[in-house]
């Protein structure tokens, strides 16, 4: 086990975490049999004693040789499977539990013992979900668990992939005291938990920038940026303070391994809880969620940036450096780049707005038509407009007003939906 690994393991047995859930999800568009490995679906075995051919041969000296029947099969050549009593499949794919039982199956005999709990269940978004809580020493096992799910996917599918869009990691870290119960009515320290809350606020422009193998990023419906204790839809919810279950974490079944990354995040956020005094430096400023598909469009100012370069520290994994982290998400601004680009836009949008400013003037100058000025004479005449609100009036009516330089840069910039925005 490697020693960043073990070090997160002791660091959540400290802290009093004994158990960690994970949730593995996924749109698999399941169908098909489970098919029985022994006999490889055809229900039948072939006869070892006379090699599936029915019969077996009677030695007779200087004679031709004679056969009979095989005893074993009685002439048949193969025998009923046993494993899966004839049937030649062992389950569905369209059964839940068939599918919990495929996941057991697959997984060493020893992996699947060690588990505390297990279930394959349909779920709201997506149409396949296996649920398990292990303990937390026992954290190596998600891999084999991992693959016995992308298995699932390659053997009860058409796709023989797994559709990840919507569809999330979930992890929960649970007190050592509940025995693995979730959720459970043990309360987890108040002070302590107050503080996480108030701390890892400050924390999640990070926590969404680790919470993924690559530059992957799904809607936030789920996984609003907030920690609650009684909304169920948030990047951490706590279950009223009786666990800790991260919902921001995206699937990593092209790296399984991305799984160790996920749980040293969560142990890190920990120092939080068992400190309550521990804070995070603040920085007086605010970070916008944009509710886009793509990590790096989180980070597209410099003020952004500079808030995950000052507090990725809190929470990255201690065998990653920062440029490792960046590259694998696609990441590869820096702030004097966000600055170059910022300048090069905003002399642009200048020049566009010089050229829709000359039109504008242009053709507020146009000499007054004949049509426009009876138009002119009838207001003053009829409704008593002064000449001068007269003449606005219809020249309003060639062109929308002009507008400011700063709602012309705010109408022609990239938008996000901006879901929250916090302070940190």
């Amino acid at each position: 086990m490697k020693a960043a690994i073990q070090k997160a393991i002791t660091t959540a047995k400290d802290a009093g975490f004994g158990y960690i859930k994970v949730e593995l999800e996924g749109q698999i568009y399941r169908s098909g049999n489970w098919h029985c490995n022994s006999c490889t679906g055809r229900a039948r075995i072939s006869c070892n004693p006379c090699n599936g051919r029915g019969v077996v041969e009677i030695e007779h000296r200087n004679r031709a040789p004679q056969y009979k029947d095989c005893a074993s099969c009685r002439g048949v050549g193969a025998s009923k499977c046993n494993d899966c009593s004839g049937r030649g499949a062992l389950g569905t794919f369209t059964d839940v539990n068939d599918c919990g039982k495929f996941m057991k199956a697959f997984v060493p005999k020893e992996v699947a013992e060690r588990q505390i709990y297990g279930r394959f269940y349909r779920d709201g978004s997506v149409d396949s979900e296996y649920t398990m809580t292990i303990k937390i020493e026992d954290i190596e096992d998600m891999i084999h668990w991992i693959e016995a799910f992308k298995a699932l996917a390659r053997q009860g599918s058409s796709s023989k992939t797994i559709d990840v869009r919507g569809a999330g990691m979930h992890i929960s870290l649970i007190p050592t005291a509940t025995n693995g119960a979730y959720p459970s009515r043990h309360r987890l320290n108040s002070a302590g938990m107050e503080n996480f809350t108030s701390e890892m606020s400050k924390l999640l422009p990070a926590l969404y920038f680790v919470a993924t193998p690559n530059n992957r990023s799904r809607s936030m419906q789920y996984r609003n940026p907030r920690i609650s204790s009684d909304n169920k839809y948030s990047a951490i919810y706590t279950h009223n303070n009786t666990c800790i279950e991260f919902r921001v974490f995206e699937t990593c079944y092209e790296k399984p391994e991305v799984i160790f990354d996920y749980f040293q995040v969560c142990v890190n956020s920990l120092k939080f809880y068992t400190n309550p005094n521990l804070k995070v430096k603040s920085l007086g400023k605010s970070f916008g969620f944009n509710d886009t598909r793509q990590v790096a469009e989180y980070f597209e100012t410099p003020e952004q940036l500079k808030i995950l370069n000052a507090t990725v520290k809190h929470l990255k994994p201690v065998d990653k450096t920062y440029k490792k982290l960046k590259s694998d998400r696609g990441v590869y601004v820096t702030i004097k780049s966000l600055q170059d680009q910022q300048k090069i836009k905003m002399s642009s949008l200048r020049n566009e707005y010089n050229i829709y400013k000359n039109h504008y003037d242009e053709v507020d100058k146009r000499p007054l038509s004949d049509i426009e000025k009876a138009s002119i004479d009838s207001l003053m005449a009829y409704d008593g407009y002064p000449h001068d609100e007269a003449v606005n009036y219809v020249k309003s009516r060639r062109q929308s007003a002009l507008v400011p330089f700063e709602d012309f840069i705010q109408k022609n910039t990239k938008k996000y939906r901006t879901v929250a925005t916090v302070t940190v």
